[in-house]
């Protein structure tokens, strides 16, 4: 099902001559699983050359990150780099199936850095299947090691700068992991957790955001619904929830909410138990 490289270096061609735009991204459910990727890359590069134009990736595998693709993405100026390492400890990336060693994400991280990102976005999740207290304090441990082993030998005062947005797991219908509790408080007393280990932080060079908790509730309460969900969908936008993810917008959209789930005769106080762990069926 992949595009023919010519169809996808001629779109970006016409786009920027037609469009004057100079700034331009490949967009798939994973970029580094297009096999063709280099050869795009190089040849729009080469095709665009006297263009000045920039070249950008959404979140990609870090696994397989290497200087071919760094060198055709980018421009003059170096952006963000976007990886996803999803959990802070090897044997909670094991459990969730991610397939990607501690050796593999500092072999990226690095190659990015190197290749003049300073710069590194990562994406983490708490409240995963399994997860202890250790699991999410292993993601300011992995940023800690990342951040000690990036460093550039031409440059001993330029340092790697990470930034980090974790999320809140929310279980998806039809995966192995749809019938997994969550909990609101749980990802509250975790949230504390990671603020309070990253309130002592010296390296510099960390930005973290964290994912609202009631955000979060809304995503899950919609995603494991089923079509008796219309009505209530229904009814919330009728009160005016929309936007719903602006955080300006949070609390009116919230009790928005409250109230297209009262009128149904539904409550949120399934995700008001305790820890996250199995058995979430039926609520």
């Amino acid at each position: 099902r992949d595009v023919d490289p010519e169809v996808v270096v001629q779109a970006v061609e016409d786009g920027v001559r037609k469009m004057g735009y100079d700034e331009f991204s490949l967009l798939s459910l994973s970029c580094s699983d297009y096999l063709a990727l280099p050869a795009v890359g190089l040849e729009i590069k080469n095709r665009l050359k006297h263009e000045n134009v920039t070249l950008s990736l959404p979140s990609q595998r870090v696994d397989r990150f290497d200087e071919n693709i760094a060198h055709i993405i980018g421009g003059n100026k170096k952006g963000g780099i976007t990886f996803a390492p999803e959990a802070g400890t090897q044997r909670m990336r094991d459990i969730i199936n991610k397939g990607l060693t501690n050796e593999e994400l500092l072999r990226g991280v690095k190659t990015a850095f190197l290749e003049g990102w300073s710069t590194v976005k990562l994406y983490f999740m708490i409240g995963l299947p399994g997860e202890l207290d250790s699991d999410v304090l292993g993601i300011t441990e992995t940023v800690r090691w990342l951040q000690t082993e990036c460093r550039d030998p031409d440059n001993k005062r330029r340092r790697l700068r990470v930034h980090l947005t974790i999320s809140n797991f929310t279980p998806k219908p039809h995966t192995p992991f749809q019938w997994h509790t969550v909990s609101t408080p749980e990802f509250e007393r975790k949230q504390r957790l990671l603020r309070d280990a990253f309130r002592f932080w010296r390296a510099g060079g960390l930005k973290v955001n964290y994912t609202g908790t009631r955000i979060s509730a809304m995503e899950d309460f919609i995603g494991r619904g089923d079509r008796r969900l219309c009505p209530v969908m229904l009814h919330a936008w009728e009160y005016g929830a929309m936007n719903d993810a602006w955080w300006e917008g949070t609390d009116e959209s919230f009790r928005n909410w409250d109230r297209a789930i009262e009128d149904a005769g539904l409550t949120w106080k399934y995700r008001q138990g305790g820890g996250g762990g199995g058995g979430g069926r039926g609520k």
